[in-house]
């Protein structure tokens, strides 16, 4: 046997997936204007990050990136610990 560098990755928690999570969320979202949808689901267009960020504090909840390739990024207003 050989012990090359491809294979599976061994998580270091049992019972947890070892997983990165490059979600951006809040603040570490750098685009300059978002495509933004609402909680409901119904899109708001696409506004500044700022204002987007601004909305989703006033909902209670995070502003999420869930399409970062998109032009412009997509983000949803959701609480982010339910999505993870």
């Amino acid at each position: 046997m050989t012990s090359g560098g491809a294979g599976i990755a061994i998580s270091k928690q049992p019972g947890k997936p070892n997983k990165t999570d490059k979600t951006n969320i809040n603040q570490d979202i750098r685009a300059k204007e978002v495509r933004v949808i609402d909680p409901e689901g119904n899109q708001l267009g696409i506004l500044p990050t700022y204002r987007a960020l601004a909305t989703a504090s006033d909902f209670g909840l995070d502003l999420v990136e869930i399409s970062p390739n998109a032009n412009p990024p997509v983000c949803k207003i959701m609480d982010y610990g339910r999505y993870r």
